[in-house]
């Protein structure tokens, strides 16, 4: 899978409570467009749920793997 690097402009950073030394998500806003940026490598595309609410956005990862019957390896974000 290919990482995608995300340059952020720190004077810019759209500042939210959560962001302050948060490594998982960096928003970058200016006149021209709004960017956000998340660490999704745990996740493949078909767990990555994106969803515009009004002026929301609304991101949701989901991941589940099963290996014999007694494991399961359960991931879940939502920001």
């Amino acid at each position: 899978m290919a990482a995608t690097d995300i340059v952020v402009q720190r004077s810019k950073v759209w500042d939210w409570p959560l962001q302050k030394n948060d490594e998982f998500v960096k928003v970058l806003e200016d006149s021209d467009h709004f960017e956000v940026g998340l660490d999704a490598r745990l996740f493949t595309p078909k767990d990555i749920q994106v969803r515009i609410m009004g002026d929301l956005v609304q991101v949701k990862m989901e991941h589940e793997e099963r290996g014999d019957d007694v494991t399961l390896v359960s991931r879940s974000i939502m920001r």
